[in-house]
């Protein structure tokens, strides 16, 4: 069993633990019986990617049916939820959801938000009372890239309209190619403080993309508010959606997903990270231009000063970047700066960087 689970042949692996669970005795049969839970959920994860639903189905009852009091039980649910979908029984999606959402009241909920709520409780995220989508006053409505709960005035199809214009703008102004998927899922506050009670928030955003690894998928969704500039924070968000799944494990410096999620944001935004530096730079406050370069990660110092260069300074960076090398060629450079000597990356991307440096310098001193 070990042996095919190390081989990623979840489906050997479930049957070979299960025969040796059968086999044993005591504690150890109640470890071996978890190692083939374990890889039976592995294998119906698997099914419900390719749309094998009789296989995702079979592959999870069992590990309903036992009953554990853990996680296994939670990702069964969630599972078999997704099987019973693909097999479009309703009825029986909506019991196994309602199974991994255990403790909660959603008798009113849509069969799409239970499963939204479903799969992030099952990645790991908590999922209560309070967590945006399982009260009433919350609603659910779709459109072809969007599964969107909501608690705003705004009609849902004028919802759908916004999204999938930022979704379009996003697209044609990093020249995406393919953009295939599952549909995001986006939860709307109908105020900051509302937000700023959301998992993964920050004191100082106004949205959030959110990256939740799960042990059988990766849930990317995303939070915000209407406020000043909803449609630009909505491009930024969705760019950082649209680049995770483009680049799939691929890592990169934290200032270019945020200056990539800028340029998408349009010209408007491009333009205020311009002055941004050119302010900072006439105070003297601007930080070097090779150390912006070669930051990983957010400021250690989260002040307003601070985040205000960081984020102008990926801007630019990335927006010259672009300019040289167009979007996609500039994107793809970026993931490999977290291994290689960025400025080794440039070169071999036919970019000079005592160039790149000064133009960068120029639109610093600009007027």
């Amino acid at each position: 069993g070990r042996s095919s689970y190390e081989g990623r042949d979840f489906l050997s692996a479930a049957i070979d633990f299960g025969r040796a669970a059968d086999a044993a005795q005591g504690s150890d049969a109640e470890t071996l019986r978890r190692y083939a839970f374990d890889s039976r959920l592995k294998v119906a994860a698997g099914a419900v990617r390719s749309g094998d639903a009789q296989l995702a189905a079979h592959a999870t009852i069992p590990v309903v049916d036992a009953g554990l009091d853990d996680e296994s039980t939670l990702r069964a649910a969630y599972l078999l939820g997704r099987a019973e979908e693909l097999r479009q029984n309703r009825g029986a999606a909506r019991k196994a959801y309602a199974l991994a959402l255990s403790g909660l009241q959603l008798a009113h909920a849509e069969l799409p938000l239970l499963r939204e709520l479903a799969r992030l409780r099952s990645a790991g995220s908590v999922v209560n009372q309070e967590t945006a989508g399982v009260d009433e006053r919350w609603k659910w409505t779709q459109s072809a890239h969007f599964g969107i709960v909501h608690e705003l005035e705004q009609s849902d199809a004028e919802l759908q309209r916004t999204l999938e214009d930022a979704f379009r703008d996003v697209v044609k102004r990093l020249r995406l190619g393919s953009t295939s998927g599952e549909q995001i899922a986006v939860f709307l506050f109908a105020d900051r403080e509302g937000y700023l009670a959301s998992s993964g928030a920050r004191g100082w955003s106004r949205a959030h993309a959110s990256r939740l690894q799960g042990q059988d998928e990766l849930v990317l969704s995303i939070y915000a508010y209407p406020g000043e500039g909803f449609e630009e924070t909505l491009r930024h968000e969705i760019t950082h959606i649209l680049i995770w799944r483009q680049l799939g494990d691929a890592v990169f410096p934290v200032w270019a997903g945020e200056g990539i999620a800028q340029y998408a944001e349009g010209e408007a935004e491009r333009a205020q990270n311009r002055a941004t530096v050119q302010a900072l730079a006439a105070a003297g406050q601007l930080p070097e231009w090779p150390e912006a370069l070669r930051q990983m990660l957010y400021p250690l110092e989260e002040t307003s000063l601070k985040l205000q260069a960081f984020y102008a300074q990926g801007g630019v960076m990335f927006e010259v970047l672009a300019e040289k090398l167009g979007p996609q060629r500039a994107i793809k450079a970026l993931t490999r700066f977290n291994e290689e000597d960025p400025l080794r990356v440039l070169s071999g991307k036919g970019v000079d960087p005592a160039g790149f440096f000064a133009e960068l310098e120029r639109i610093a001193r600009e007027r």
